[in-house]
């Protein structure tokens, strides 16, 4: 193991596609403002208009055609996510561009333990793996041979485990939850964030079956759960990484 100050030269957190990158710049580059200076969150499904992505918008429009009739409200999702003390499964995730051009594909296998445990491991179309333990972010490349560590804050209301992480009090005062169907919910920040508009999330019954991040380049990262396994046993050992001999690690800062 070789110890370097920075960020691998070759790749940056962005390779690691969508979500997974938005994990990292979550933990770490929002900027946050007073309740009070948030902007009023607006009518279901949508995004500001200054930034709102057009193939997003008539996505929005559709679902909201679909579904208005018996929408759910925001306690629902709150209950749901109460419900989630850990879970594992496989992702197939696709990046699209402003006009719905999909950009970049990546697929894999997610673990999630509470109270703040994740692990993110891209198998398609290479090999990385994201892996918090609670404390630490860990990025490994591993056709890079390349790692990064970060502190994590697991409280920080910008991590996508605020989302997952079923604390209803947090998610209440960090976002604004705004209804699509039955079981769908838009969340938009009330803080500033470089990185995301709004998060969309979908449940079949108890578990996340789906879910939309739109950023301020007007791309979608559509985020599909398949094989999704509720509460199962989970050692918390699957979130403990050691860096193989002879990879290259780099303090993140």
């Amino acid at each position: 193991m070789r110890l370097h100050g920075g960020l691998p030269p070759a790749k940056t957190f962005a390779g690691a596609g969508g979500l997974a990158a938005l994990l990292c710049s979550w933990c770490f580059a929002t900027e946050l403002v007073p309740e009070s200076g948030a902007p009023a969150l607006e009518q279901p499904g949508h995004v500001p208009a200054t930034a709102a992505p057009v193939a997003a918008r008539s996505d929005r429009a559709s679902a909201q055609e679909q579904t208005a009739p018996v929408a759910a409200a925001p306690q629902d999702l709150l209950q749901r996510l109460a419900g989630i003390r850990s879970l594992r499964g496989a992702f197939r995730q696709v990046l699209h561009s402003p006009e719905g051009e999909a950009l970049e594909e990546s697929r894999g296998r997610f673990s999630l333990l509470q109270p703040a445990s994740i692990l993110w491991r891209i198998d398609y179309p290479d090999r990385q793996r994201l892996i918090v333990d609670g404390e630490t972010l860990w990025h490994y490349d591993e056709d890079l041979a390349a790692a990064t560590r970060r502190p994590f804050d697991p409280t920080h209301p910008a991590s996508p485990l605020a989302v997952l992480g079923g604390d209803g009090a947090a998610l209440s005062a960090h976002y604004g939850i705004a209804p699509l169907g039955p079981e769908a919910w838009e969340l938009q920040p009330r803080f500033k964030s470089p990185d995301f508009l709004a998060i969309r999330i979908y449940f079949a019954g108890p578990v996340p079956a789906r879910m939309e991040v739109f950023d301020p380049l007007e791309r979608r990262a559509d985020i599909h759960f398949q094989q999704v396994e509720l509460n199962p046993g989970i050692n918390a050992a699957e979130f403990q990484f050691t860096p193989p001999p002879g990879v290259d690690v780099f303090d993140g800062g």
